[in-house]
């Protein structure tokens, strides 16, 4: 399909229908589907959807949510020995169930925001349920760290968390990606608020 071309319509239901069987009337699941990274290039005409699917309630941050790109490119994933010492060494950290993050700040990065997610082997002893977990944990931080990557971005600061898994029962994605938005929100706050206080 050339680019910028109109994704057929009866695709676009397809999904939407797969996502209200799951429960989850939201562009959020859509974008857990094997469409999702195409569906960001595609430009879907509001008046489209709302002639077809007008028994659904649209949020227009949801709508807005179709043209952007939700990456987590290489350089944003939090690989160096060294600093994920430091992390574990002298960051900061708090709770929001079931995650714990632990952050820094360091002095110069390859991106403006770094992380990292991790699963105890503890609570889960086979490799294929953790990862899993770490699976749905990337795709929830992927689709939700925009706006803290806007602010380091904005105060040109740079940030790099580890976020750890410490619940003891197999989440579903939709509990991992409220979760997770509720941790980044806080993560968003507190970066905010150490700007403020310069």
């Amino acid at each position: 399909m050339a680019s910028g071309s109109a994704w057929p319509l009866r695709t676009v239901v397809k999904y939407w229908q797969a996502a209200g069987e799951k429960g989850a009337i939201s562009f959020q699941y859509l974008m857990n589907t094997e469409v999702r990274n195409k569906l960001f290039q595609i430009k879907i005409s509001i008046a489209s959807i709302r002639g077809y699917f007008f028994n659904f309630k649209f949020i227009p941050s949801q709508l807005s949510m179709i043209q952007q790109r939700f990456t987590f490119k290489s350089v944003e994933k939090l690989k160096s020995v060294k600093l994920i010492g430091e992390i574990f060494k002298t960051g900061k950290s708090f709770s929001h169930f079931p995650f714990r993050i632990i952050y820094i700040y360091p002095a110069e990065s390859k991106s403006y925001l770094q992380a990292a997610v991790s699963v105890s082997s503890k609570n889960f002893k086979k490799a294929v349920d953790r990862n899993r977990i770490k699976r749905l944990m990337r795709e929830a931080y992927r689709l939700q760290k925009i706006p803290l990557q806007k602010n380091l971005e904005q105060y040109q600061k740079y940030l790099a968390v580890f976020i750890i898994y410490t619940g003891n029962e197999l989440p579903t994605y939709e509990i991992v990606l409220d979760k997770m938005g509720g941790l980044l929100a806080r993560l968003e706050k507190i970066v905010s608020n150490r700007h403020d206080q310069k």
